[in-house]
């Protein structure tokens, strides 16, 4: 990468990256591991799942009876080999995602990410069918090599995709402990087995920030670097494009590319060069990385301090306001729904005629799909004028790009948070539940007792978890924050109660 351009990048957003030997990066094993993976599925317990969610309704750590625990054994032994190696794996206790080399080696270099999401399930069925035969030791080893891999795939200097599966895996395995201590026959060995675990106190913070920080640097920075090459409008137009858009017709087959009938791309494009027509800097590569690592060293900073409840940023607040460039014009517009041609007015025509029969329960649709309609004449000098207005316009539509989905990161890193000290919460409850044959009047008494260091924290406020000893649930305010005396939100409130 152009040292010139690196230049501009926050401090903080720069990269650190220190590559691990082959010898002590468990991704050899676990990629050995995944060669080995069998297909996975117990309908069962999916049927299960589908009626918890339909009832909005905790029922309960599923286990396996009868024909299903048979299956189960079964499909298991097909992965024992993945099983083996995925632990050895473990055994090394680092791992580090290879280093990105572009867009073009994407699929390639990420390859692992379909690994973990079946490794967890594996490992969690596993954990039901040992716990269904009265082997909670088991049950529990298993729930905290689950957990153990996760914190390892986070940590592993990974990409944002890579981050957003080990943080639903992290979420899984901690899911799963709860579910198992809740049981009414759980031994307190088992319990305190999976809290030594909880208790070595992952924060996630750098894990986040390191994601940040390699995605922007190998992918962002580098695209960045093949853009400020373009010395012709009509070049940097394509070179904008490229990646995104196509002539391939639109169909779910296997069909061959061939010329779109509708003409798309050569449409998009033909409107972006008469939206940047006349500007006299469309784009600055040094500007656009400044402004953007910018914004990210602010989520860096974010993540790792006390939570900051979101708020939208004003239209004088965001790099781009959406009224500058139309949206149908962004590069992460959805394609097939926009052209001159009879496929694209056909699905604006019928979201229309939907919003007409509309009883209120559709109301959003009519905004949806004059979303979707393309910019007219009009439209499009009106924002051709704006921009004209505005320094790099290309540079802040691609930071704001960028940026993208990562405040919502930050929120799902404290969530994380929250899931791990409710946890840590629901096992110490559990084990004073056991021992004392009640649970405790408060988070405190156990820290007394020794069961705990620190009462478990809520990380969305500047206090301790809710708790009620009469409902046995603790919970978290959220990101939003209850209303003293209010209801927290359903999906941060755990129960403690046996199953």
């Amino acid at each position: 990468m152009s040292p010139e351009l690196l230049e501009h990048v926050h401090p903080d957003v720069r990269l650190r990256r220190a590559a691990l030997a082959d010898r002590e990066n468990a991704y050899s094993l676990w990629a050995e591991a995944a060669a080995h993976l069998a297909p996975f599925e117990i309908a069962e317990y999916d049927e299960f799942e589908s009626r918890a969610c339909e009832s909005q309704q905790d029922l309960g750590y599923w286990l396996p009876e009868g024909a299903v625990r048979a299956k189960l054994r079964d499909q298991i032994e097909h992965n024992r080999r993945a099983l083996e190696t995925a632990n050895l794996g473990l055994s090394l206790g680092r791992f580090q995602w290879p280093e990105p080399r572009g867009m073009e080696y994407f699929a390639e270099d990420t390859a692992l990410v379909d690994f973990f999401r079946p490794l967890a399930r594996i490992r969690d069925f596993k954990a039901r069918l040992h716990a269904s035969c009265g082997e909670f030791g088991q049950a529990a080893r298993e729930l905290t090599n689950s957990l153990r891999t996760a914190e390892l795939a986070l940590d592993g200097d990974g990409i944002i995709v890579t981050y957003l599966v080990g943080i639903a895996c992290h979420g899984s395995a901690l899911a799963s402990m709860r579910g198992l201590a809740r049981l009414a026959g759980a031994p307190p060995a088992a319990i305190a087995q999976m809290l030594v675990t909880v208790n070595r106190g992952w924060q996630g913070a750098e894990a986040l920030a390191q994601s940040i920080r390699t995605d922007f640097h190998y992918y962002f920075v580098k695209r960045l670097e093949s853009l400020s090459a373009c010395d012709r409008l009509e070049a940097l137009v394509d070179a904008l494009l490229k990646g995104f858009y196509s002539d391939a017709p639109i169909s779910w087959d296997e069909q061959p590319p061939g010329p779109h009938p509708d003409g798309r791309s050569a449409w998009r494009r033909q409107r972006l060069l008469e939206l940047l027509a006349g500007h006299p800097a469309p784009f600055d590569a040094g500007s656009t990385i400044s402004a953007s690592s910018h914004e990210l060293a602010d989520l860096v900073h974010r993540s790792d301090a006390p939570w900051r409840a979101g708020r939208e940023r004003s239209a004088e607040e965001r790099l781009l306001p959406e009224e500058h460039w139309p949206a149908q014009l962004s590069p992460d517009f959805p394609y097939e729904l926009l052209g001159p041609g009879p496929e694209a007015r056909k699905a604006v025509e019928e979201l229309l005629e939907l919003t007409q029969e509309d009883d209120g329960s559709l109301s959003n649709l009519a905004d949806l799909a004059r979303h979707w309609q393309a910019p007219d004449g009009a439209a499009l000098a009106t924002a051709r004028e704006n921009l004209r207005r505005l320094d790099n316009p290309v540079g802040r539509l691609l930071a704001q790009s960028e940026i993208g989905v990562l405040p919502n990161c930050v929120d799902l890193l404290f969530r994380t948070r929250a899931l791990r000290e409710a946890t840590k919460a629901v096992l110490a409850l559990r084990l004073y539940q056991i021992q004392r044959g009640r649970l405790p009047d408060d988070l405190e008494s156990l820290v007394e007792v020794g069961l705990l260091a620190a009462v478990p924290a809520d990380p969305f406020a500047d206090r301790p978890l809710g708790y009620s000893r009469e409902r046995a649930v603790v919970w978290s305010v959220g990101p939003d924050g209850a209303l003293e005396g209010g209801e927290p939100p359903s999906n941060l409130v755990w129960s403690v109660s046996g199953a």
